[in-house]
């Protein structure tokens, strides 16, 4: 897990003519669900959380800070191949502009899910309209930090991003698909994503019925 020594090989940022330039980054400051949504009990019953804060390589990462989902494990994925792996275990594009891909698995039985995406980059920023879940926009999203950290020569600083999305009702039966995009030099360098399963809105309904039938039964017979 990365620590909070700025100076310890992370990303990489191309400044002007100066070159490659070595910057720190800390450990992710991130929310937990219920602090979007009272209720969402990270642990709790149908809920599962995966969370990356070093990368190994541009694809195929699994989780190394927490991997609790008993549908499989989840992978983190640079997929337009203009990336590569910092000493510090950041995914940076020095040029072109990077995609990824988190490749969450689901219950097959659940039809949608809310789901809590938070990401940690440093240097450019994530294109927000480019982050979606199967397709789909979030329904909320804010930022959780934004700090100024030496990237390399004197006075030079680069600002380090931690922001959440929330995605509510999301069909997902069959995986969850997260991607986003950014500008050259964007750095990412933790991720992390709570799922919740949500009733299915005509089962929740048929269980209203049900419980109101089984007490309209009790006080006739009362």
């Amino acid at each position: 897990m990365k620590t909070c020594n700025w100076f310890k090989a992370g990303s990489l940022l191309l400044l002007g003519f100066a070159g490659l330039v070595l910057v720190g980054s800390a450990q992710a400051a991130f929310i937990t669900p219920s602090d979007v949504t009272p209720g969402w009990s990270r642990g709790g019953s149908g809920t599962t959380y995966q969370a990356w804060d070093v990368f190994t390589s541009t694809t195929n990462n699994t989780p190394d800070v927490a991997n609790n989902n008993p549908n499989g494990t989840a992978e983190v994925s640079e997929t337009a191949g203009v990336a590569f792996v910092t000493g510090g275990g950041n995914i940076y594009a020095m040029a072109g502009n990077p995609s990824f891909s988190v490749q969450v698995p689901n219950s097959p039985a659940v039809d949608t899910s809310s789901i809590l995406l938070q990401l940690q980059t440093i240097g450019s920023e994530v294109i927000f309209p480019s982050v979606l879940i199967n397709g789909a926009g979030p329904s909320q999203t804010a930022e959780i930090s934004r700090i100024s950290i030496p990237a390399g020569p004197p006075g030079t600083f680069a600002d380090q991003v931690e922001t959440w999305f929330l995605f509510e009702g999301v069909t997902a039966a069959a995986g969850i698909n997260i991607t986003f995009g950014g500008p050259p030099h964007l750095s990412l360098a933790a991720v992390s994503v709570d799922t919740s399963t949500v009733p299915e809105p005509s089962t929740a309904l048929l269980v209203m019925l049900g419980l109101t039938g089984l007490a309209f039964s009790g006080s006739k017979k009362a």
